[in-house]
């Protein structure tokens, strides 16, 4: 389910590089989902959820589920499941005070160091974080965040989420996205 009732070809919005680089597509893992719903998680927040594959996921799979992202482009067929916040104005209002999973793909690359506090305040509200990030060198749409696992691990730790080594791994091992991303560059972290 695509979610999306207006799929335009424009990249980003006039003005607004780092908005759109989701290329009117979602990472989707259902294993991740899947592996986190038997382990009791109930709430899901996606932050940077681009067009929202992985809110649908979660929501058919009976999450109260949740979407964050800053393109205000898309034309929602839920919109009630997404809260529409660009992270370089400012945190977003969540309609949760906590959240049991929160997830993110592809997205803290795409914003700059200045402006972590706005979209790191989201994560602090999750029990648990499954995230990639892009490393250095990375090259892509608006890179301009790329850094080292131990950075995350450090600025995750700050807001209370601490590095899970052996869930990461597990987590790398039994990813089912069709990209690498989660293989690759996946993090997992816990309250």
């Amino acid at each position: 389910m695509s979610g999306i009732k207006n799929k335009r070809v424009q990249h980003s919005p006039e003005g607004a590089p780092h908005l759109g680089g989701h290329n009117w597509r979602t990472h989707i893992d259902t294993f991740v989902l899947d592996h986190y719903k038997v382990k009791g998680c109930r709430s899901f927040l996606d932050i940077g959820c681009g067009v929202g594959g992985m809110v649908y996921n979660a929501l058919d799979r009976d999450y109260d589920a949740y979407g964050i992202d800053g393109d205000f482009r898309l034309e929602r067929e839920n919109p009630d499941n997404f809260i529409l916040q660009d992270f370089t104005k400012g945190p977003a209002n969540c309609v949760k005070t906590s959240f049991d999973l929160g997830w993110s793909c592809e997205f803290v690359e795409h914003v700059e160091q200045k402006y972590l506090d706005n979209f790191m305040q989201a994560f602090a509200l999750c029990k648990s974080v499954v995230m990639t990030y892009a490393p250095v060198g990375k090259e892509g749409h608006h890179h301009v965040n790329c850094n080292t696992q131990e950075y995350w691990i450090d600025m995750f730790a700050d807001y209370g989420l601490y590095y899970n080594a052996d869930q990461t791994k597990f987590i790398r091992a039994n990813s089912n996205m069709k990209q690498n991303f989660l293989r690759e560059y996946g993090l997992c972290f816990d309250k």
